[in-house]
């Protein structure tokens, strides 16, 4: 990978670490799990890449798969904020922010593409 391309990745990267880390609507969602009695612990681990765009591909739009984080989840209640986060999750890592940053990665004939690994730790306090 020459340096002008790492220099772009390294600069969508940074954009995606801001729009998770800075994300408002995340924010609220965890709020909303502690809110209902659990402690949380949220982990985002990203693996960046490009990969040349053919033809068929050139015109696609940035998709990003965020898998369910916890799919094993009895609780209605927590499923739903799990849920929520998820969504909100998938919301930020569409956002004009990392649109604008993979423009010039995709201006040179790559397709960026992020590969998030969500690590969620939720359990209900322990009373001493």
């Amino acid at each position: 990978m020459d340096d002008q391309l790492k220099r772009k990745m390294k600069k969508f990267g940074e954009a995606v670490n801001s729009a998770l880390s800075d994300s408002e609507q995340i924010a609220r969602a965890v709020d909303r799990i502690k809110e209902a009695g659990y402690e949380i612990v949220v982990k985002f681990e990203a693996t960046l890449g490009v990969r040349k765009q053919s033809e068929e591909s050139s015109k696609e739009t940035l998709a990003f798969d965020l898998d369910d984080p916890n799919p094993t989840i009895t609780d209605d209640q927590l499923q739903q904020f799990m849920e929520e986060l998820r969504e909100a999750v998938k919301s930020e890592l569409d956002s004009e922010q990392l649109v604008r940053a993979a423009a010039p990665i995709k201006e040179n004939g790559y397709q960026p593409f992020v590969t998030l690994e969500t690590n969620i730790r939720i359990r209900r306090p322990t009373i001493h």
